[in-house]
């Protein structure tokens, strides 16, 4: 890597190998490679690019394992259509919940301190995930059919 670093200015490192440890239901393995990642990064300077492949859709991506991977990076991008998501989530949310209190939970998942940063929209489903887990079922299962077919169409 130093030697890398020396011959040019931005390097960027590609971390593969924790979207396989995922995908084989090592969860923990994959965390632990992401910590040596984050400390390697104290001492030397890089950029790191990760790819999970998962649904963030899926209601059981939201029983700790998001979250987890979420304290290792500074950012998270959820899907290519930022727009849609918050769209379909607003409108589930809203249908399911009321508006008011989409929009206190709205702000109340913005607020909330966190290394990461999300669209406001994924932000929304893992606070609702935490504090309102019986919604956030429903509401990911109303916002899953809404995206695919907004999607499709």
């Amino acid at each position: 890597m130093r030697e890398t670093q020396s011959q040019h200015k931005n390097v960027r490192v590609y971390g593969e190998k924790v979207n396989l440890l995922w995908q084989k239901n090592k969860l923990d393995a994959a965390i632990r490679l992401e910590e040596f990642w984050n400390e390697l990064s104290q001492q030397l300077n890089f950029s790191r690019l990760c790819t999970y492949t998962m649904d963030n859709l899926d209601p059981g991506v939201y029983e700790g394992s998001l979250e987890r991977i979420c304290k290792c990076h500074s950012h998270l991008i959820p899907t290519e259509n930022y727009a849609l998501l918050e769209n379909v989530v607003q409108k589930a949310t809203n249908d399911l919940l009321g508006r008011d209190l989409t929009d206190a939970i709205g702000k109340l998942a913005l607020s909330r301190p966190s290394t990461t940063q999300m669209p406001p929209a994924q932000a929304t489903l893992l606070f609702l995930s935490e504090k309102l887990p019986l919604s956030a079922r429903k509401i990911l299962s109303r916002v899953q059919r809404e995206y695919a077919l907004a999607a499709a169409g």
